[in-house]
């Protein structure tokens, strides 16, 4: 960070963002969209605190940053004026959350994985999908120059081996 090494700073902030939005979920049961934004904050203040000098440490920056996400997200349910929970008490089910949390981060991690096992133009392909998944057919296929025929047939293949890789992965 402090000698503005972009290439690096991206990779550490893509891994950084992952394990902070599962902590957001698993730990504090925070939604995904809230999770996320308190991450893209948290990263953002710590770049600024690593240049100014005040985090020097790899164990102060570890700190700094799950600390830094929980007084975040703590604000943010302040500021919405929601309870950390939106349940009674003597309503909340006799199944912890977090395990199914867990499980969904899996797949996503899971997801991920067989994501890059696709060709990249695949990858990109697919990808426009999951950024915009209410993306009309004929506006992908004027922007692949294919015909709407041609890219539901591709989306339907490589949802198909997505799937395919998913359940292999996931039953070992």
């Amino acid at each position: 960070v402090k000698e503005n090494d972009q290439k690096e700073i991206e990779r550490y902030h893509q891994v950084l963002n992952k394990i902070l939005i599962s902590y957001g979920s698993i730990q504090l049961g925070a939604s995904r969209e809230d999770a996320e934004d308190c991450a893209q904050n948290v990263l953002i203040h710590s770049v600024v605190q690593i240049r100014k000098g005040n985090l020097q440490h790899a164990e102060a920056i570890i700190s700094y940053l799950f600390t830094s996400f929980r007084n975040e997200y703590l604000k943010l349910k302040r500021k919405l004026r929601e309870p950390l929970t939106e349940q009674d008490p003597q309503e909340i089910p006799d199944e912890p959350r977090q395990l199914s949390q867990m499980i969904e981060v899996e797949r996503l991690h899971i997801l991920e994985q067989c994501m890059k096992l696709l060709k990249e133009d695949l990858r990109t392909f697919i990808g426009e999908w999951f950024l915009h998944p209410g993306k009309d057919a004929a506006a992908v296929a004027d922007q692949y120059g294919m015909s709407v025929t041609s890219v539901w047939t591709k989306k339907h293949r490589i949802i198909q081996v997505l799937k395919e890789c998913v359940h292999n992965k996931w039953k070992k």
